[in-house]
């Protein structure tokens, strides 16, 4: 490690303010410990890549010379960000893994943020579950290497983070935009549009505020759009234009094969592959096995929010955050659900969604540990 490394471990620390709204002892050995489990994570996956192939080497060595294309979103972009690192302040392979890694673990502290300002509104301590799901295999492990996963987590964990507290979060919701527009244009598309959907299915808002959120949402929607056609070689305005795109996927998913291909699959196999996959039977090695155990967990949380759907619809309903939340995480998994191929790339690609959906569960846990504490005629939902 070089002292671009030490730059990476710096970053990390840096996000210490952001970590509680009031940082107390507990508050702080939370966020050393996660800090730790990130870097952790970060070592596993830097040992893993100098034995297997992985998309880290395509960013940090440029074996097909990305860096010499003209100037395109997504992995051209980020190839030509880290080339451009490497010729600036040089590092090594596992200096840049340290960089990346700060990124990832600032999505890991704004989903911690995130956990306790939604405690605070519903007057509720954090619980041990939802203090729990911070340590999640996948949210660190995905996000701790080269590559889109960990700006793509910082991103969608930014913008979670914003809404919960829109009207003075505007400045911090558009960063979010502008990282998933560099490296997932689409991202940034569903985010806009979902948050376009929240404003226009929130009955509580004023129609001054309805008309000001959809103006914001549908006005940064074509801004992003523009960048999805130019990346995607398609128009988001033309349905033909769409289908095409998703056609063609659908003939390179078919020429794809593998023991967890899922070409071919209908598509609730390929949302419950997406969102539930592995699960031990289909898992290989040790990573797959605990992907399996968390798969579990997910499942687990799936099956309460569906065992207590009255209340949760209750809740969505009466709170303008959730309401994004569960647009953003349905949307995004059902789009991402129709082009992913494999059970591993699903993996990563969860890691896009999780900010949203372990939100919207840490609301909904918080909400039934709060009305077990009172007496069911003085239940009411926050304002």
């Amino acid at each position: 490690m070089t002292p671009v490394g030490l730059i990476g471990l710096l970053l990390s620390f840096a996000a210490l303010p952001m970590a509680s709204v009031r940082l107390t002892q507990s508050r702080l050995l939370l966020f050393l410990a996660l800090l730790i489990v990130h870097l952790c994570s970060t070592v596993v996956y830097y040992v893993y890549v100098l034995h297997n192939t992985a998309d880290t080497s395509t960013y940090f060595y440029d074996g097909w010379h990305l860096a010499r294309w003209p100037f395109k979103l997504g992995t051209v972009f980020t190839v030509q960000l880290v080339q451009s690192m490497k010729e600036t302040i040089g590092g090594s392979y596992l200096d840049y893994f340290l960089i990346f890694q700060a990124v990832g673990f600032w999505g890991v502290v704004l989903i911690m943020r995130s956990f306790e300002e939604i405690h605070i509104a519903l007057a509720v301590p954090p619980t041990a579950l939802t203090t729990a799901l911070l340590f999640l295999p996948g949210l660190h492990f995905w996000t701790s290497a080269i590559g889109k996963d960990a700006p793509l987590l910082f991103a969608t964990s930014l913008a979670v983070w914003s809404v919960l507290s829109l009207r003075t979060r505007l400045i911090p919701f558009a960063i979010a935009l502008g990282v998933m527009v560099l490296f997932r244009p689409h991202v940034a598309l569903i985010t806009a549009v979902s948050l376009a959907l929240a404003a226009a299915v929130d009955s509580r808002s004023s129609i001054g505020a309805r008309i000001g959120l959809l103006i914001l949402a549908l006005g940064g929607s074509a801004l992003v759009a523009m960048s999805v056609d130019t990346t995607f070689n398609m128009t988001v305005s033309n349905p033909d234009s769409v289908a095409d795109f998703f056609a063609r996927k659908a003939q390179v998913n078919d020429t794809i094969a593998g023991t967890t291909s899922i070409a071919g699959a209908s598509m609730p196999m390929k949302l419950f592959s997406q969102l539930y996959r592995p699960l031990f039977l289909d898992a290989n090695g040790a990573l797959g096995l605990i992907a399996s155990v968390e798969n579990c967990i997910f499942i687990a949380m799936t099956l309460f929010l569906l065992s207590r759907w009255q209340q949760v619809l209750r809740l969505t309903r009466s709170v303008f955050f959730l309401e994004f939340a569960i647009i953003f995480a349905a949307t995004l998994t059902i789009l991402l659900s129709m082009v992913f191929y494999n059970v591993g790339l699903g993996l990563r690609q969860k890691v896009m969604i999780l900010p949203a959906w372990l939100a919207f569960f840490a609301a909904n846990w918080a909400y039934y540990v709060k009305t077990r504490e009172v007496r069911p005629e003085t239940r009411e939902l926050p304002a």
